[in-house]
């Protein structure tokens, strides 16, 4: 049940996250949205940081050891969806 409301929620919640970058041309929307992502970015690392340091060490490497699965099966998901919008189908 949780899983659904997210799923329903998330995308309002995301466009009200950028809905400040509404620009006249395309080229200075693309740089808003640059911005914001190194700003979310920043904040995201500040926040892991914190919270790692506030960890034991069996802790900090059950983080890292979850970060690091995380980031493998969000770059190999995130290749194939790129591959199969780029490929006009």
């Amino acid at each position: 049940m949780k899983k659904i409301f997210l799923l329903l929620v998330l995308p309002f919640i995301s466009s009200f996250t950028f809905a400040k970058c509404k620009a006249s041309n395309v080229y200075d929307e693309i740089a808003c949205y640059e911005k914001e992502l190194q700003f979310n970015k920043t904040k995201l690392n500040q926040t892991y940081q914190k919270l790692y340091n506030t960890m034991n060490e069996e802790g900090q490497k059950i983080l890292e050891t979850s970060q690091k699965n995380w980031l493998l099966y969000k770059n190999s998901h995130c290749n194939e969806l790129v591959s199969y919008l780029s490929s006009g189908v």
